[in-house]
This record gives structure tokens, C-alpha cells and sequence, in this order.
């Protein structure tokens, strides 16, 4: 897999949706002693809303090349 694999569509509030569903419980973990801060401004980012709609063809899309990545090791 490449190493920018993720969709630049999802740059914003989809991004965490696409990670956990792509990846899954089976790919991933939970880090409790991690702390991260937010520090490039005072607020979040405003959501795009009509990002919605590119979420479900890019997960699908994403579980499929690792899945491909993984059929040729």
C-alpha cells in the first residue's frame, strides 16, 4: 500500500469514520496513556457536511486495498 492511502476528501470529521472502518477492530488499538493536543487554533475545524456521501464508496474502496495489499504478501 501506498503511504498516503488515505482519501484527501476525508480531511476533516469523515477522516475518523473512514480510519474505523477501513482499518477495524482486527487493525487497530487504543492508546490510553497517549495525550494529544490540539494546538494549531483555539477551535476545530468547521465539518463538510456534504463530504457524507463520499464516505461509504471510500471505505469500501479502502477495505479492498488492504485487503489486495495482504493477498500479495
Amino acid at each position: 500500500m501506498h503511504a498516503n492511502a488515505d482519501p484527501v476528501i476525508l480531511a476533516d470529521w469523515w477522516m475518523d469514520d473512514w480510519i474505523s472502518h477501513v482499518y477495524g477492530n482486527e487493525r487497530t488499538c487504543i492508546l490510553t496513556l497517549t495525550s494529544v493536543g490540539h494546538l494549531t487554533s483555539p477551535s476545530r475545524y468547521e465539518v463538510q457536511m456534504d463530504h457524507a456521501c463520499f464516505l461509504e464508496p471510500l471505505i469500501t474502496e479502502g477495505r479492498q486495498r488492504i485487503l489486495s495489499y495482504l493477498e500479495s504478501m
